[in-house]
């Protein structure tokens, strides 16, 4: 059986189908979250308790974004403020320290925002995100009385 290669434009007849990426009545589905990440000008990425900025521009540099990072612990606000990003040029990358926080379990939310408005977005819009694992909290096992005389009660 032979079969016959269709170019898109055939198919489609030159409309744009977003399949998959808003519902019918237009609300974004995760998939249009998904392809954002992806069409993503900055990369976020985390590691060694530094965070990794890294431009995937072709020409821009990052000096038109504000970066912000926030902790988050058990749905609360633990801290939040402006990261001192440099500027870093076209495919180039950055490595920041993390700001100082209370050690918690929770989540480091990172975001890369315009610094002034364009002919595209307002200041403000955000153009890229990273999530990250905080540090867990250091805890104390404390032993009750009772646990140490079964213990001795034992040998």
């Amino acid at each position: 059986m032979r079969m016959e290669a269709i170019s898109a434009s055939e198919i489609r007849d030159s409309n744009l189908i977003c399949d998959g990426l808003v519902f019918p009545d237009r609300t974004p589905s995760p998939g249009l979250i998904e392809f954002k990440m992806f069409a993503e000008p900055i990369r976020i990425g985390s590691g060694d308790g530094n965070i990794t900025i890294r431009n995937v521009c072709d020409f821009a540099d990052l000096s038109a974004y504000a970066f912000s990072s926030r902790l988050e612990s058990e749905g609360k606000v633990v801290a939040e403020g402006s990261l001192d990003v440099p500027n870093v040029i076209a495919h180039e990358s950055v490595s920041v320290a993390l700001p100082k926080a209370p050690l918690v379990p929770g989540y480091w939310f990172v975001t890369a925002r315009l610094a002034k408005s364009t002919q595209w977005a307002r200041a403000g819009h955000e153009v890229a995100w990273g999530q990250f694992p905080a540090a867990p909290a250091q805890q104390t096992v404390t032993r009750s009385a009772a646990y140490h005389r079964a213990s001795r009660m034992t040998r």
